[in-house]
């Protein structure tokens, strides 16, 4: 899969999972729901479909795509990895682009 359709493919989750997470904490704001409800367990269950799905589609065999999105807040953490600590430097991981250059080996 090409380069642009990967981020494609990324983008598209994310928008998802933030849809998600708004709706949750509206929701919340509402009932007071606990976070392991059987309604929100059931999203969750989803959304992780979807995050393994998305990882396969793209080629993400070291689980970079659920890094990204829980551990560095969609990018805006800034955090800083890479594929390879023997040929690169830590980078910050702040874009899809830099997510799929992480996925591909090239950072």
């Amino acid at each position: 899969m090409k380069t642009v359709k990967k981020e494609k493919k990324i983008n598209e989750l994310i928008k998802h999972y933030k849809q998600m997470m708004e709706m949750h904490d509206k929701f919340y704001d509402l009932t007071f729901s606990a976070p392991d409800a059987p309604m929100f367990e059931a999203a969750y269950k989803m959304l992780d479909s979807y995050i393994g799905a998305t990882a396969k589609i793209v080629g993400d065999k070291g689980e970079w795509l659920n890094w990204y999105i829980f551990e560095n807040d969609c990018g805006s953490s800034s955090n800083e990895a890479t594929s390879d600590g023997n040929k690169y430097t830590e980078q910050p991981i702040d874009s899809v682009q830099k997510l799929v250059q992480l996925i591909e080996g090239k950072i």
